[in-house]
């Protein structure tokens, strides 16, 4: 990794897909020298053998196919975009494959993690928590800056929080566009967009608006495709 403007730039690509393993690994066998991912599959360790210490978690091939073919077509015949949470597992092998099944896009928990969910490709995230700093903000708007067709949302519960945001926004040094989503009925769990500029000035931009459920202000990732009118 390398540093710029007094942020840390995003992991490369090598760096997620391909890291080094070592004893400062956990699951990683006492006794042997540190390796790439990629050169584990040819040690031929065996759990059952009693090859890695444990306790050791396993993720099995068929189970995992599985679930994500059935969890996708859960969220498509209720008219909803699949954003997983992926805050436990981060790992880029596994955002790839949930898109791959269809997945909208994926969930973070803050911007730390959604530097690791852009460099895995991703380029649809749901932050499931306000974002208010000045150092995470920034790092929102330099990603979308580098990352061309990113898009990033997060939750917004107050105009204090707006204010923050625009008071950030002031030291930005390109134009950041976004979108901040009213709450506009509370029964249908309906937001009415607003854009936002890289200033953090708003204006209504019409009547018509995509809906965001209710669920997604909790964090679980489920977009709600129908549309809503004021």
């Amino acid at each position: 990794m390398t540093q710029a403007s007094g942020l840390i730039e995003p992991y490369s690509e090598s760096d997620l897909t391909d890291p080094i393993l070592g004893p400062w690994t956990r699951g990683f066998p006492s006794g042997r020298g540190p390796m790439r991912r990629s050169q584990v599959g040819a040690q031929g360790w065996n759990v059952l053998a009693g090859d890695l210490p444990l306790p050791l978690a396993v993720v099995r091939e068929a189970p995992l196919r599985n679930n994500l073919q059935w969890m996708q077509q859960f969220a498509r015949s209720h008219g909803v975009g699949l954003a997983p949470h992926g805050k436990t597992s981060l790992s880029p092998q596994l955002f790839r494959r949930q898109i791959e099944a269809g997945a909208w896009g994926i969930t973070v928990a803050n911007a730390a993690q959604l530097q690791v969910a852009v460099a895995s490709g991703v380029r649809r995230c749901l932050i499931a928590n306000q974002v208010l700093t000045p150092p995470d903000l920034l790092a929102i708007a330099e990603l979308l800056q580098a990352s061309p067709g990113l898009r990033v949302l997060f939750l917004l519960d107050s105009v204090a929080q707006l204010l923050l945001i625009e008071q950030a926004a002031a030291t930005w040094s390109g134009p950041v566009s976004a979108t901040v989503f009213e709450r506009a009925d509370r029964t249908r769990h309906c937001w009415r967009p607003h854009r936002v500029s890289h200033r953090g000035r708003s204006a209504g931009i019409g009547a018509g608006c995509s809906s965001i459920s209710g669920c997604a202000s909790d964090g679980c990732g489920m977009l709600r495709r129908a549309g809503c009118t004021r």
